[in-house]
């Protein structure tokens, strides 16, 4: 098939492409429909290796040497000088997608590669061969298959390669971690034409490292899109877009471009100034040196290696490298934005005037040149970077780091009558302007002061909780007591306020909890013993009554009754099954019983039960009856257990039944009573207590005072046992 050779040009570029016939061509994809398209993912029209072969220009070179990648040399062509630059012509935004090539697919290989200018336009989109073997196509990040980079219609990446390095030649390369694209493309850009979105100070995060020093660490470009451009990109589940990244760092750039060319002339003349010092000349000072040297162009001379020199010829000027050269890249980009519809003739005096301007600034005095935490504006004031301010404002010379912000504890009524607005140190603390540490105030911690400590730190006889955590009850039927449907049900521990009742402290407030046995403020106390008032008057008291508890009379002690309901309302569907029983003593220790089988015989059911309670530790359940019946299935199975040792008299927390499953490494171990009924309006299993019982459980019986240090009881004159609950004289 015959080539056809035509030339056409990239933003003043001029390039000579051979085409051959009825084959694809280099396209560009921009506006549709009056609006950008950021939807596709795949190039619309990439360039051909076999279709497509580029013959750049030629642009002066310095004698003696010749720049090569591999075998091939990129040539790029000098623009026309009739015409003024504009936006378009100087900014570009570029992204690449790779894919992992060598052993597991660690190492990238650049398979595609997109450009767009300043007003958002793609002006290259197209797949790259890879030379190697691709081991992974990482398709679920980078979007492409094996078949993309397959057939004619993928450009060779040495001819991308050249293709960009032109476009971006002596241009503002606008990105996101452009040195891995750089690196993947094997080209090289100015460090002072480089606008990486992940290394701008104001887009990273503040750190500290191990010696508490501040580092500054890259954010995703998806973390900068959502917060300063309000963009999800990159969704969940989705592959990256070359374009849209591209386009998302550019408008992230344009939301920060004044501060950031300043703060990158100012590290430009920084380096400048450093360069002529090593050479033994003096720093440029003040505008006339600068302006001489630019409107009397110095013999050009040969820069040392490490000096960094930009070619005007690339920016449409017909101009020399100038000795100040590396300054003015910068100055120049913003001054061809101001002056762009002028002559050229008119420019280098206006460029000049800007240069002057912009000299001035940069050598401005902001106070104590911002302390290298910011930036110095034109009205010689500093912009200090986050974190970072004077006397606990911002601004000044940005000497001094601002504290942490929370939620003030207590803070003057704003106009509506609203309080707790965020304060320096939640206002319990002092700022140290040098760490920016909060000092806080006794009975506060935390960054920011913004959670309460506990005081003493619980006596090391409880744990520090929040106030969502803290509980109504000590156990689970005390809030769910049966009263209703809604609160009946079984299950373990208080109950805690999870929704409807939050305040704005309820995960900064803090309490101590203490441990069984303990009690106080400060858990510094230890609880005594409970029992029954031996003196109490009980109504209709008859001692010779052979009703009540065994020696007591007609006294009766509490009686709890468990309610089961089988989901089929058939109690032998409980047959086999192990649960357990939780009981909390008076003093809130929690025992729970060893597994207890269910029997479809009541009366060996029962007295499984009761053993189990009778058996745990330190005789907490001393004494207890139990019956059971599960003669009505519609009516449940009932467990009634009273009870009547010494050590339960009077009121007890109620029982908790362990009914789910936790069998392999569970104690106890328990396949639970899977088959409960869980969804009615009258048949919920529950715990109550039906009998109130005749005696009352007292610290010391309230016949004695609480030795808090001892945990025993001290009692008055005349009585005596651990509960002060025998009468040893009358009064």
């Amino acid at each position: 098939m015959p080539m056809h050779q035509f030339q056409v040009q990239v933003h003043n570029i001029p390039y000579t492409m051979n085409h051959r016939p009825n084959s694809p061509s280099f396209q560009s994809r921009g506006r549709r429909n009056g609006s950008f398209d950021d939807s596709s993912s795949t190039p619309s029209s990439p360039s051909t290796a076999s279709d497509h072969s580029w013959e750049h220009g030629t642009v002066s070179k310095p004698k003696g040497r010749r720049r090569r990648h591999g075998s091939k040399v990129c040539k790029t062509a000098s623009p026309p000088h009739d015409k003024p630059m504009t936006k378009n012509d100087l900014y570009f935004a570029l992204d690449c997608e790779m894919v992992g090539v060598g052993p597991e697919g660690l190492d990238s290989a650049v398979a595609r590669v997109a450009i767009c200018n300043w007003a958002e336009e793609v002006i290259l989109d197209t797949y790259v061969q890879v030379p190697t073997e691709v081991t992974d196509y990482r398709t679920f990040v980078s979007g492409i298959e094996a078949k993309d980079l397959e057939g004619s219609d993928v450009m060779p990446l040495e001819q991308a390669r050249c293709l960009v390095k032109a476009i971006l030649q002596g241009k503002i390369l606008i990105g996101h971690a452009l040195e891995n694209d750089l690196a993947a493309l094997k080209i090289t850009h100015p460090w002072h034409d480089i606008r990486d979105t992940a290394n701008y100070p104001p887009f990273m995060k503040e750190i500290r490292d191990g010696e508490d020093r501040s580092i500054l660490r890259p954010r995703k470009l998806k973390e900068l899109a959502w917060d300063h451009l309000g963009r999800d990109i990159q969704a969940q589940g989705k592959a990256h877009n070359p374009v849209e990244d591209a386009r998302t760092a550019l408008r992230l750039y344009k939301s920060e471009r004044m501060q950031w060319e300043l703060m990158v002339m100012s590290q430009v003349q920084a380096s400048a100034r450093e360069e002529e010092d090593r050479e033994g000349k003096s720093s440029v000072r003040g505008q006339a040196p600068l302006l001489n040297q630019l409107l009397q162009p110095a013999k050009p001379r040969r820069q040392p290696t490490q000096q960094k020199v930009f070619n005007y010829r690339q920016s449409g000027y017909n101009a020399r490298n100038y000795a100040c050269a590396p300054s003015l890249t910068l100055r120049l980009a913003l001054a061809t934005d101001l002056y762009k519809g002028e002559r050229q003739s008119e420019m280098k005096i206006l460029n000049a005037v800007s240069l002057a301007s912009l000299v001035g600034y940069s050598q401005a005095s902001c106070p104590n040149s911002c302390s290298g935490h910011g930036t110095c504006g034109f009205d010689e004031v500093c912009t200090c970077y986050h974190g970072w301010g004077s006397n606990g404002m911002s601004g000044g010379d940005c000497s001094e780091r601002f504290c942490p912000f929370e939620l003030a504890w207590v803070d003057n009524p704003q106009r509506d009558g609203t309080r707790h607005r965020y304060a320096e140190c939640a206002n319990k603390g002092t700022c140290d302007r040098k760490t920016g540490e909060c000092s806080c105030f006794p009975g506060y911690e935390g960054k920011a002061c913004g959670r309460q400590s506990c005081p003493n730190h619980c006596s090391g006889h409880g744990t520090c909780e929040y106030m969502k955590d803290l509980e109504f009850g000590i156990v689970f039927n005390e809030y769910y007591d049966g009263s209703s449907n809604a609160l009946s049900g079984l299950g373990a521990g208080g109950k805690k306020y999870t929704e409807g009742h939050l305040t704005w402290d309820l995960d900064r407030a803090r309490a101590c909890v203490c441990d069984p046995g303990w009690t106080g403020l400060e858990c510094t106390q230890r609880m005594c013993p409970y029992g029954n008032d031996v003196l109490d008057v009980m109504p209709g008291f008859d001692e010779n009554s052979l009703s009540g508890l065994t020696g007591y009379g007609n006294e009766v002690g509490q009686t709890q009754t468990i309610t089961l309901y089988d989901a089929d309302l058939d109690n032998n569907n409980f047959a086999g099954k192990t649960f357990a029983i939780q009981f909390t003593s008076k003093h809130n220790e929690t025992f729970a019983t060893q597994p207890i089988s269910w029997d479809l015989d009541d009366t060996v059911f029962a007295g499984y039960i009761e053993n189990a309670l009778k058996k745990l530790p330190n005789k907490v359940i001393d004494d207890v009856d139990v019956e059971v019946d599960s003669t009505s299935s519609a009516a449940g199975v009932i467990i009634d257990v009273t009870f009547t040792g010494a050590s339960v008299q009077g009121k007890q927390h109620k029982l908790e039944l362990l009914v789910d499953p936790c069998e392999a490494g569970c104690t106890p171990s328990i396949t639970g009573l899977t088959n409960l009924r869980t969804y009615s309006d009258t048949t919920l299993s529950t715990v109550e207590i039906t009998t109130p019982g005749s005696h009352q459980s007292f610290e010391c019986g309230r016949r004695g005072t609480c030795n808090r240090d001892s945990g025993v009881c001290q009692c008055y004159e005349g009585f005596t046992g651990d509960t002060c609950g025998v009468l040893s004289a009358l009064a």
